[in-house]
């Protein structure tokens, strides 16, 4: 009996936290950044999420500049409470911001997204968290122990809706060498999607792969179209959750997969090279 009790109090607990979540990603959402220079403060170009997009089988939102240009990829995990970064290179995925982060716990603070980078990392460990007020409502506050000693400033913050203290959610921001601050967030219900609607729309994408039939039943034909050599190239194929069901090396430029074992429905077969994700293609399998 006590088992199903202490269970019970468990899902209830999660369910609570699950729904008392505050989204940090949302269509329009805009970041507006300050850099402190001595005494005086400087407005940087705010930072803006909008336009969703598919990519690995994930729902992101584009990071956009006041100049309309991409910066970047979001997602937000709203069971694990957790923001990840993709980089307009697509390097691999970085976690950004984990706001179910304890006192003690560690957390590496990513600003060079280069997977070949040997010092892209800040690593630093919780102090605290507590709640802060904003416009009447409790936001979750992660405190951090050393950040502010590293760069000479405050010391780095998580809250719960806003992301980092230092760039919000605009991770391609130099805000490690610039001393900046998040001055303000906001919806901007004024801003339009802008030309790319989907990571399809990438020109690296549109360029270098091609896969027929779409939809396919048993036999899906790939043709890579780069001047690389072919063995540089993986493929992998995703459902709608990111799990990978199927992975090989690519060694021609035409080449071709069975898929006859799965299931009906929609996929993702993505294109990396020797360091990062280059393409993206979505099928349907018959």
């Amino acid at each position: 009996m006590k088992y199903y009790v202490c269970l019970l109090f468990i899902l209830i607990t999660s369910a609570a936290k699950s729904q008392n979540y505050i989204k940090t990603l949302e269509e329009n959402k805009t970041w507006e950044l300050v850099h402190h220079i001595g005494m005086g403060v400087m407005n940087y170009p705010t930072y803006h999420v909008s336009c969703d997009t598919i990519m690995n089988g994930y729902e992101y939102y584009k990071l956009w500049n006041d100049n309309k240009q991409c910066k970047g990829y979001l997602r937000e995990d709203t069971i694990a409470q957790q923001v990840y970064f993709v980089t307009t290179d697509f390097y691999p995925e970085v976690l950004t911001i984990d706001y179910l982060l304890n006192p003690g716990d560690t957390f590496a603070f990513t600003y060079d997204f280069d997977p070949s980078s040997t010092n892209g990392t800040i690593v630093d460990t919780v102090s605290h968290w507590d709640t802060i007020l904003i416009n009447q409502v409790p936001h979750k506050r992660i405190h951090f122990s050393h950040m502010g000693s590293v760069i000479g400033g405050p010391n780095l913050t998580f809250t719960e809706g806003r992301g980092d203290f230092f760039a919000g959610v605009a991770h391609s921001h130099p805000s490690l060498t610039d001393q900046t601050s998040v001055n303000a967030v906001y919806a901007n219900s004024t801003i339009s999607c802008g030309l790319f609607s989907s990571i399809d729309n990438v020109a690296t994408s549109l360029d270098l792969i091609n896969i027929y039939p779409n939809p396919a039943q048993d036999v899906l034909n790939i043709h890579l179209k780069t001047q690389k050599q072919i063995n540089d190239y993986c493929v992998k194929i995703t459902n709608l959750s990111g799990q990978v069901l199927y992975s090989k090396e690519i060694n021609s430029t035409l080449d071709n997969i069975r898929i006859e074992d799965l299931s009906k429905g929609v996929y993702f077969i993505t294109v990396f090279d020797a360091q990062k994700m280059i393409a993206v293609r979505k099928f349907i399998k018959n």
